[in-house]
């Protein structure tokens, strides 16, 4: 089962090269690029040693970096749910909601020029497994990961080969139509609320609050948690870490894995 966040006493701050220190301290002081430079070592780290716990840590950056904006960590937070929605393949509602958050940040990307997103997305739409299956769409994002002044560009020469196969698939009226929607696009960076949450965070649920003597304490997912304590939620697909950091009257303030900032669960009508 993975585990969806920063968790366990390991310290990932020893993995880093003493080259790499700087990057490190940049990354945590919120340099996107930093962010994602270290999501690409802990990538690479991990495909080599087959480290789950890397995997972890690469996800932790890329997230970051693409919620920052950075193209390359949101193309990386697409495939990582790709692979996990095909893993769940045999559980409709598990893989949809994976799916769904991968195609998010693919368009995040590909929509800022991104040209593996680009390629990835065409792909998408080409066979129609997590998207309805549409050539014209799947033709446009090729043709715009095809164009670049760069002859040398490999993104560039796989966006055209993969142009070219489809092509040869498709009708006069899907080939017009496609050359219709590159003719439209415009690039941008997607809003802050344009991109995905992760898709198991609305699994996360405070089910009630009371007082003991020893104070204030909330349920979250069957756990009995104080203020300040931490524990490990285990949701359908993986673990994940969460610090309770503060209890309300009808709601608790929690800090989940690697996810950004502060949430706050608020109490369900059915809970009370």
């Amino acid at each position: 089962m993975a585990w969806g966040g920063l968790i366990g006493p390991r310290s990932y701050a020893q993995d880093v090269p003493l080259q790499s220190v700087e990057l490190r301290a940049a990354a945590d002081k919120g340099d996107a690029q930093a962010q994602d430079k270290l999501g690409d070592f802990y990538r690479s780290k991990s495909e080599a040693t087959g480290s789950g716990w890397d995997s972890i840590e690469a996800q932790v950056w890329y997230r970051k970096a693409a919620l920052r904006g950075v193209s390359n960590s949101q193309c990386e937070m697409a495939r990582i749910a790709i692979r996990e929605a095909e893993l769940h393949s045999e559980k409709p509602d598990i893989c949809k909601a994976v799916s769904d958050e991968a195609i998010q940040w693919y368009l995040a990307a590909a929509n800022q020029g991104f040209k593996p997103a680009q390629i990835d997305l065409g792909r998408e739409y080409q066979k129609g497994r997590f998207v309805m299956k549409d050539v014209a769409e799947a033709y446009k994002w090729f043709v715009l990961a095809s164009k670049t002044n760069n002859l040398l560009d490999a993104a560039m020469m796989e966006g055209k080969s993969s142009r070219d196969a489809l092509v040869a698939q498709m009708t006069p009226e899907e080939i017009a139509e496609g050359n219709s929607r590159v003719s439209g696009f415009v690039p941008r960076q997607a809003s802050t609320k344009e991109l995905p949450d992760a898709w198991w965070a609305k699994e996360i649920k405070l089910q009630g609050v009371g007082v003991t003597e020893g104070g204030h304490f909330a349920i979250i997912n069957g756990k009995t948690m104080a203020k300040g304590e931490t524990d490990f939620l285990r949701l359908r697909t993986k673990y994940v870490r969460v610090r309770c950091v503060e209890i309300r009257e009808a709601s608790a303030v929690v800090e989940i894995g690697s996810l950004e900032g502060l949430r706050e669960l608020q109490l369900s009508r059915n809970s009370k």
